[in-house]
């Protein structure tokens, strides 16, 4: 496009508006399709990502553009799965922001971009007002793709938050230091490798997202996964959860007695979200 990088958007925009639809979509379907060859050397999930982006932008911003050739996703090979133990062991060695920032997102399950995108005072309006059993629940937008989502910290993600915001000086916008996604993965392998643990295959923060949905899925539901990380759910079937903290409170305080041997009282939390 013959604009500089930061006008594009505008440009469409006004192509939009200025444009009949069929030469529009031409135009645009022209552009998009080199950018899908451009990526051909990606990997398949990556490409998919960065496409998926660009046409969420035109069909909230323009019209929806359909495209050919868009890569199908493709299971991820060789990763890590990580085990109970091994997040406590993180968590024992981590410093107060580490332990805030793995309790946290053992608590929500969300992805990098939510995760890092956490304002200080936001969450402090949020533990501010935590319930009578320490739980501070939340409803939350997913930028990505806009899906509901109903936020839950267990009391001891609370309790880290507290200690790490006596420390957060004002003005500090974002919740963490870390703002970006390279960086939050090379913090989780860092501390990975202090506590001693050997993954058995790549490690990155998306794991602790899929750790957390398997467990909620095969404690509460697949439903109330999705409502807890933030994946989409059809609104009629999203009518009927209304109960969650509830379920989620039960399984939180029924399971902290079958694993009490297992684990030190501070990291009970993480027994089950």
């Amino acid at each position: 496009m013959n604009c500089a990088i930061d006008e594009v958007d505008d440009v469409i925009r006004k192509d939009f508006e200025s444009m009949p639809s069929h030469l529009f979509q031409d135009k645009y379907k022209e552009i998009l399709s080199k950018y899908i060859a451009s990526l051909s050397k990606e990997k398949r999930n990556t490409a998919l990502a960065r496409i998926s982006s660009v046409r969420s932008f035109f069909s909230n911003e323009a019209t929806e553009i359909k495209l050919h050739g868009i890569p199908k996703p493709e299971m991820a090979m060789n990763e890590h799965r990580f085990a109970l133990n091994e997040l406590s062991k993180m968590r024992l060695v981590a410093d107060t922001e580490g332990k805030a920032m793995l309790s946290v997102a053992v608590s929500l399950g969300w992805g990098v971009g939510n995760f890092l995108r956490l304002k200080t005072e936001f969450v402090r309006e949020v533990i501010g007002n935590a319930d009578e059993d320490g739980f501070a629940s939340f409803d939350y937008r997913r930028e990505k793709t806009n899906a509901s989502v109903r936020g839950i910290l267990t009391p001891n993600a609370v309790k880290d938050l507290e200690n790490y915001l006596q420390k957060v000086p004002k003005g500090q916008e974002y919740l963490w230091k870390i703002r970006t996604k390279t960086g939050l993965n090379a913090w989780l392998r860092s501390l990975c490798k202090e506590a001693g643990i050997k993954g058995n295959g790549s490690i990155r923060f998306h794991l602790i997202r899929r750790y957390v949905f398997d467990l909620v899925t095969s404690q509460c539901g697949v439903y109330e996964a999705k409502r807890l990380v933030g994946k989409e759910i059809p609104l009629s079937d999203a009518t009927y959860l209304q109960n969650l903290e509830d379920r989620f409170s039960l399984i939180v305080y029924s399971s902290t007695h079958s694993c009490f041997e297992q684990l030190n009282k501070q990291y009970l939390y993480l027994e089950q979200i």
